[in-house]
């Protein structure tokens, strides 16, 4: 777990925020559940574990720099927690063109909603791949954390 903590510390020079506690566990088939501080995710998706903690971590950050955090769900959590407003949800998935990049960039997964999208391009980028501009725009516009200094260190193409 360590390197792992290495990779993100670097990556976000020294500014990524930790939970005190995070709880993974492997559920039925390849779903984990993660926890992060007050915040209860569920990954569905084949990954091993060191993925899933990026994942989570990747969460925690987006929830500590986004005022907009709880409205970016996928629609079942929106509905659960009864939050109305559907209005950065349906602008995310209705820009097919940006999804259809997301899919090819990042995983189908990351379709899924914007906060999903913020956690996987995360995952991503603190595992080394460097992705294309667009997806930093669409980064930046659903409040991603450490967007600058990804995009300083050459991150983004």
């Amino acid at each position: 777990m360590n390197s792992i903590m290495t990779k993100i510390f670097n990556i976000t020079e020294g500014q990524a925020k930790y939970p005190t506690v995070v709880s993974l566990k492997r559920q039925k088939g390849s779903r984990f559940t993660g926890e992060c501080g007050d915040i209860n995710i569920e990954v569905i998706k084949n990954k091993k574990l060191a993925g899933v903690f990026i994942h989570e971590i990747g969460h925690y950050n987006h929830h500590a720099c986004s005022k907009n955090y709880f409205k970016m769900g996928k629609l079942s959590e929106l509905e659960d927690d009864g939050i109305t407003d559907l209005s950065i949800y349906n602008q995310f998935m209705n820009d097919r063109a940006s999804l259809k990049l997301i899919k090819k960039y990042i995983c189908p997964y990351a379709t899924s909603s914007p906060a999903e999208f913020i956690a996987c391009t995360f995952e991503k980028i603190v595992n080394g791949k460097k992705l294309p501009a667009e997806i930093y725009n669409f980064y930046c516009k659903y409040e991603g954390p450490f967007a600058d200094i990804f995009m300083k260190k050459g991150l983004f193409q």
